[in-house]
């Protein structure tokens, strides 16, 4: 049927990429779901579109909804778009840099987004971007006054630093984890410090 269906209605390869593009359109302007996590990427992807593939990448909430369902299709996207496109994950932290800078968009968004973003990044990077990240969370979370995510973002970066083979690094990392578990009075990430 669908051999018949693409003989009949989509001939050739240009009339298939238009089929696409205009499902793309269409769930482009539809509200975040679901479906159109699942839907959207995919018909870019098949247009070719990888512009539009980047930018929807990019999408605070595909990040979340994307990743929440199905990591690895998220990962794959990111591969396909980076072997037919100069798009890298590198130019998605432009949108990690702006939630952060953003007053509207609460704690617990940015770092699951941002966190989602760095294990993006460490499947695509060497780690030192990663360890970048971390960084510029870490950062915020001190500006901010957010004892509990900074405790998790420096315990977070200790781990990378393990796989880096960076045990001094990552020793450092989970003392001062500890240090700011103490002062958040969060038994847990003290726990969690002392175990790694």
């Amino acid at each position: 049927r669908r051999v018949l269906f693409r003989s009949t209605y989509l001939p050739t390869r240009e009339h298939h990429k238009n089929a696409y593009q205009a499902l793309a359109s269409y769930f482009q302007d539809r509200p975040s779901s679901r479906r159109r996590t699942d839907e959207l990427p995919w018909q870019w992807q098949q247009a070719g579109d990888w512009e539009r593939l980047f930018h929807v990448l990019c999408e605070p909430d595909l990040i979340e909804l994307g990743w929440d369902s199905d990591e690895y299709e998220m990962l794959r996207y990111w591969g396909v778009l980076q072997e037919n496109s100069a798009h890298r994950v590198q130019d998605a932290f432009s949108l990690l840099s702006k939630l952060l800078a953003s007053p509207d968009q609460p704690s617990t968004r940015i770092w699951g987004i941002a966190a989602r973003m760095v294990d993006l990044l460490s499947h695509f990077d060497s780690g030192a971007r990663s360890s970048g990240a971390y960084d510029l969370l870490a950062e915020h979370w001190r500006d901010v006054d957010d004892l509990g995510n900074l405790e998790a973002c420096l315990g977070n970066k200790g781990l990378l630093a393990m796989r880096q083979g960076r045990l001094d690094d990552a020793r450092a990392l989970f003392i001062e984890q500890q240090t700011v578990s103490l002062q958040a009075e969060k038994t847990e990430g003290v726990i969690r410090a002392v175990c790694c």
